[in-house]
């Protein structure tokens, strides 16, 4: 089952939880918003560790990885596995940059930013996992974030869903090689909710969530959707995850399509993403 949602912060709908309902209410959700809509799957199978020595000097990656900047193997880099699948809602890598550190580290974030100042997991969540760049700085639930709490999400590729004769076909878009690269992302806690993973109220950590930011598509992917995530290249690394930069102009110039030769889509099996 494809999980598509908007790349709008506000509600669009009242989507069930999963289960026989979701299911068969998603199919004509879709097909009601093809117009509408941005799929969101990417698959990410780079290890951390096989990361280039010149990638993690750029993003002034912490010789640990870790999230608490100990000498404790990352519960990131030890949990790690290739996934081809990644959807809306699930835990997913980012790299973030905490006020007063020096280093950026690997952090787990649930997928569809939750606003700090939430007081349900409704509102936000899967209805959003996008955030639009031409309004990034204006919305409530991300222009606190944007000037202060920014990320990058490391990926190996991205699909898409295109319209044929003979049905819906899901594209793969990526680096030719396959080759790894960052979404532009925000981020942010909601120390109110707790992980919905956790098992021991007691000892639950706070919520962290993220959002992907989207631009309008560059002309050799708007053939496939009208919109496109934002990518973050590595002499931008370092501005971005800085959160003591909080010019926003100059931060929204970052938040620009790729250029046409950077992606390169090809047609993938029908069952991507069922």
């Amino acid at each position: 089952m494809r999980h598509c949602f908007t790349d709008r912060e506000e509600t669009i709908t009242s989507i069930p939880p999963r289960g026989p309902v979701y299911d068969a209410f998603m199919p004509s959700f879709v097909s009601s918003r093809v117009d509408q809509i941005m799929c969101g799957r990417f698959l990410l199978h780079s290890a951390p560790e096989d990361w280039p020595i010149e990638l993690k000097d750029s993003l002034l990656l912490g010789e640990n990885h870790d999230e608490r900047g100990s000498n404790a193997v990352s519960p990131v880099r030890a949990e790690f596995r290739a996934r081809f699948n990644i959807c809306p809602t699930q835990p997913i890598i980012a790299i973030i940059q905490s006020a007063g550190e020096l280093t950026s580290h690997l952090q787990q974030l649930d997928w569809g930013l939750v606003p700090s100042w939430a007081k349900d997991r409704s509102v936000g969540g899967a209805k959003m996992i996008n955030a639009r760049a031409e309004t990034v700085d204006e919305k409530p639930s991300f222009r606190t974030p944007f000037l202060r709490q920014r990320c990058l999400v490391p990926a190996n590729g991205y699909y898409e869903w295109v319209t044929t004769s003979t049905g819906k076909q899901p594209m793969k878009i990526a680096r030719p090689g396959d080759q790894l690269f960052f979404f532009a992302g925000l981020w942010d806690r909601n120390d109110r909710l707790r992980n919905p993973l956790s098992t021991n109220d007691a000892t639950a950590k706070p919520l962290v969530t993220c959002t992907l930011i989207t631009t309008v598509a560059n002309s050799a992917m708007a053939a496939i959707h009208e919109r496109m995530p934002v990518v973050i290249k590595d002499n931008h690394f370092q501005r971005w995850l800085d959160p003591g930069e909080r010019d926003g102009r100059l931060l929204k110039e970052l938040l620009r399509p790729s250029d046409n030769d950077y992606f390169v889509a090809e047609p993938v099996d029908r069952l991507t993403g069922e």
